[in-house]
């Protein structure tokens, strides 16, 4: 099988619809233009790296939503990756969970008292 094409406006280029990949991350969004299209292998990759299945684009919202949350108590607290770059880049020799995990710790003490 080959590849499809598929115009979808004038504007935006036409979407590739593969077939022999099986299923793919992908569609059109609300206004009908091209959005993102996977292949089999990326997004079985995707899911390697996120520990989960991504069988549908929510999936993958979902967990980019996980990794850039934080939880407490149930409470969740979106942090922004501009935010969390930085954090990574004073983290120095330490390993960024632990280090984030004293951060927010030493905050929250900050604003409470010790």
């Amino acid at each position: 099988m080959g590849k499809q094409t598929q115009k979808l406006d004038e504007n935006y280029p036409a979407a590739e619809l593969i077939p022999e990949t099986g299923k793919y991350l992908g569609g059109l969004d609300s206004e009908d233009r091209a959005a993102v299209v996977l292949t089999q292998r990326q997004v079985n990759e995707l899911s390697g790296i996120l520990g989960r299945n991504v069988l549908h684009p929510n999936d993958l919202i979902l967990a980019c939503q996980r990794l850039t949350t934080c939880n407490v108590e149930g409470v969740q607290i979106p942090i922004e990756p501009g935010v969390l770059i930085r954090l990574k880049s004073r983290a120095h020799r330490q390993e960024f969970p632990e280090f984030l995990k004293q951060m927010i710790t030493k905050s929250l003490h900050d604003y409470v008292g010790w």
